[in-house]
């Protein structure tokens, strides 16, 4: 996520725009990414 950040806040510096939706979008990722590894754990640790 704050990798994330960094490159939104970077990017008006080299004729980009940073938008927050794209933070927003990035943020939304991980914590999917993390719920769905979780979940794949727990239903991992039931089968074995």
């Amino acid at each position: 996520v704050l990798y994330g950040e960094m490159i939104e806040l970077i990017q008006p510096f080299v004729n980009r725009y940073g938008e927050w939706m794209d933070f927003f979008a990035n943020t939304a990722g991980v914590a999917t990414g993390v719920l769905l590894g979780r979940l794949v754990r727990k239903m991992d640790s039931r089968v074995n």
